[in-house]
């Protein structure tokens, strides 16, 4: 686990350069899943569902990454049949990186 969290923040400029190139084209937007909790992952997600269904903006793709503890494995793959969540070791170096460049 350690090595893989060392090769994904060391490959991570890469993917934040790749992201900037894409901006103009698609807006790529990350949203931290909290699933430690039921509670806090099905109000995440249905929020923004129903943010998401009023929203008509089309060039824009949104990224879901989640944590190491996950509290409920089968609700996480119902979700992953309609958002687009990858795992919280992948992501999360680029999540920190745009975080730190808007600042």
């Amino acid at each position: 686990m350690l090595i893989s969290k060392i090769f994904f923040y060391l490959i991570s400029p890469f993917f934040l350069f790749f992201v900037f190139i894409i901006f103009p084209f698609l807006k790529l937007r990350f949203f931290f899943l909290s699933a430690e909790r039921i509670e806090e992952l099905v109000y995440q997600t249905e929020s923004y569902y129903l943010i998401k269904k009023n929203n008509t903006e089309k060039r824009q793709f949104d990224i879901f990454f989640t944590g190491d503890i996950i509290s409920n494995n089968f609700y996480l793959y119902l979700l992953k049949k309609n958002f687009f969540i990858l795992n919280g070791v992948i992501v999360f170096p680029i999540f920190l990186d745009l975080k730190q460049s808007t600042l």
